[in-house]
Formats: C-alpha cells, structure tokens, sequence
C-alpha cells in the first residue's frame, strides 16, 4: 500500500508501489492517523540557513556602516587665528571656528568653547578626532574634538 497526501489528509491507497498490484479492498482511500515520519524537521534546515543568512547579511552591512564613518584620532600642528585654526594632516584640511568639544591640559572635558591650548597667533601641535561625513556625493571630515594634555 502506497501512502498519498491530498488536501483532506494522509491515505493509504489501493496500490501496491512495490509491485504495482492491486490491493485487497480496491482502490478507495482510508485515512491514516498522524502524519507520516519523513515530514518531521523539514523546515529545520531551511530556518537554520536563514537565521544565519539574515545575520550574516546584518553583520556585514553593520561593519561596512561603521567603517565608513569611522571617528580616528590624529596629530597635527595648528595654527591659531581669532577663535579659528587650520592644520593639515595626510593631505587633508582641517580646521575649526569658534567652539569644538575640548579637553584642558588637566584632563578636564568640556563640550564646547575655545580650546585654551590654541593661542593666537601661534602653532601648537594637537591630537584631535576626525569624522568623515558624507552628503551628495561629497565627502568632508569634521573635527570633533582637541586633547590639549600635549
């Protein structure tokens, strides 16, 4: 007896795969109990794959993300004009005006103000972080802060 899915359930049917032979009692369809053993864990697999499938992809487009706008703290020697300064590091120019978040010699942070570490009219060698920022098809890389501890 060979057992057949239809819509309304499993069935044994009135046939005899093995030796294609009719089967006592004809062809009609008696319904079994309980589904058949080689439908269990059939989706098993193909949810496994998924779930890493959908990680994998997550994982990378979160590194590629965070790596492009990346904060990297560079040294550079500034100078200073009236509340603003100009440096260039690598080929790039950089430069900041009036306020940027700032840490004083003591270690102290403070999130805007004129960094005391940059006098006028003098060049002073300073870390600083950079963060590229992107916008139509241009970038540009902003200077978020300066460490005057020297």
């Amino acid at each position: 007896m060979a057992l057949v899915r239809s819509a309304r359930g499993w069935y044994h049917c009135g046939v005899d795969t093995l030796s294609a032979t009719p089967v006592e009692g004809g062809v009609g369809h008696v319904p079994t109990s309980g589904p058949p053993p080689t439908t269990r864990g059939r989706w098993v697999a193909p949810a496994i794959a998924g779930v890493l499938g959908l990680g994998t992809t997550f994982g990378i487009g979160y590194a590629v993300g965070e790596d492009a706008h990346a904060t990297r703290v560079l040294t550079g020697s500034a100078y200073a004009g009236d509340r603003v300064a100009t440096w260039t590091v690598d080929g790039w120019a950089y430069g900041i005006r009036d306020s940027v978040a700032w840490t004083d010699r003591d270690g102290v942070r403070h999130e805007s103000g004129w960094p005391d570490c940059l006098a006028l009219g003098r060049t002073t060698t300073i870390r600083f972080a950079e963060t590229a920022a992107s916008a139509d098809g241009w970038t540009t890389r902003v200077v978020t802060w300066v460490d005057c501890r020297g």
